[in-house]
């Protein structure tokens, strides 16, 4: 239990930090579905175009081996309790917005 606590409290800084750098830059993100991937700080842990962490999967060609569906299904799924993994839980996403990352992240070159 005090492990989980731990990797979710160092999940939560990650983003905390990448909230930090991206405001830092005063530019307004290109894309809005890139805006909503920063906020949830998933770049905390996975890399998109070279950039962010490397604990967990590189996203950047991520649909070459999955759907947009499968994508938004993990989006959903993998951070209930239960679960053997470390996603953050996305309950706060609404079912628009796991769809707009699924699909940004399923047309990823």
């Amino acid at each position: 239990m005090r492990v989980t606590a731990s990797i979710i409290l160092i999940l939560l800084l990650c983003g905390l930090f990448s909230l930090t750098a991206a405001s830092a830059k005063k530019t307004p993100p290109a894309d809005p579905v890139m805006e909503l991937i920063q906020v949830f700080g998933c770049k905390g842990c996975h890399k998109i175009y070279k950039r962010g962490g490397s604990i967990a999967t590189n996203l950047t060609k991520v649909g070459n081996r999955l759907t947009a569906a499968q994508i938004e299904v993990i989006l959903a799924t993998d951070s209930e309790p239960g679960t053997k993994n470390f996603m953050p839980d996305y309950s706060s996403l609404t079912k628009e917005d796991r769809r707009l990352i699924s699909e940004y992240l399923y047309n990823l070159p």
